[in-house]
């Protein structure tokens, strides 16, 4: 039925936009924060409930388990793209537990922050792929 599917684009395309509002605000305040959970549904003009609901619809993911992949791609782009020591930008991503930085960036992504920032710019990846007699490689 075309009404129902004109319904869901326009909520993908709302969710969509809410979800970036969200990550912009986690991005600007993830390092500035300890009530972020509180700012965000202030900026957004929810209770908390409602944007817990909100989140877990438009993503699947709880809005602290969100928050942290968040937090924790923005220091994913800041390792690949800095020189900057770990623990700065651990805490600049909100992270005070250097330990549990690591052990959530290893969970996330496959391999610890320092195996990450020591890749080439261009192969930061979770893989690194070479050629073999022709064929491809992990």
């Amino acid at each position: 039925n075309y009404t129902s599917k004109l319904s869901d684009n326009i909520s993908k395309k709302t969710d969509k936009q809410f979800i970036e509002q969200i990550t912009s605000i986690i991005y600007r305040e993830c390092g500035k924060s300890d009530h972020l959970l509180t700012l965000l549904s202030s900026e957004m003009c929810l209770s908390q409930s409602q944007l817990n609901r909100k989140i877990k619809s438009a993503t699947g993911f709880t809005t602290s388990c969100f928050v942290l992949k968040v937090r924790l791609n923005k220091a994913k782009m800041m390792l690949a793209k800095s020189s900057k020591p770990i623990g700065e930008i651990a805490v600049e991503c909100g992270f005070n537990d250097f330990a549990y930085f690591s052990h959530a960036f290893k969970k996330e992504f496959g391999m610890t922050p320092t195996c990450y920032q020591r890749l080439p710019d261009s192969t930061n990846w979770v893989c690194i792929f070479h050629l073999k007699n022709d064929r491809l490689f992990t």
